[in-house]
């Protein structure tokens, strides 16, 4: 019958949804950390003695990584999928 679930096939499912959703939890974590201490860190990262051009390179930072992060995943989930 069809409408029968196989459990093994659904307790996979349910494990691969797990990790994927902790190794999600970890990456954001890390961005959210970088996000919020920038402020604290930008003066022995970034060059400049200046703290407003310091703040703008870390937020430019901050927008790169935003971008680049769906950029990459559609990029790498094609080359994946190939």
């Amino acid at each position: 019958m069809a409408d029968d679930l196989d459990l093994a096939d659904v307790e996979r499912r349910i494990k691969a949804i797990f990790i994927g959703s902790v190794g999600n939890l970890v990456e954001w974590y890390d961005f959210y950390a970088y996000t919020a201490f920038r402020s604290f860190t930008r003066a022995g990262v970034l060059p400049n003695s200046d703290p407003v051009v310091q703040q703008l390179n870390a937020s430019r930072a901050v927008r790169r990584d935003l971008l680049m992060r769906p950029l990459g995943g559609w990029l790498f989930g094609y080359i994946a999928d190939r």
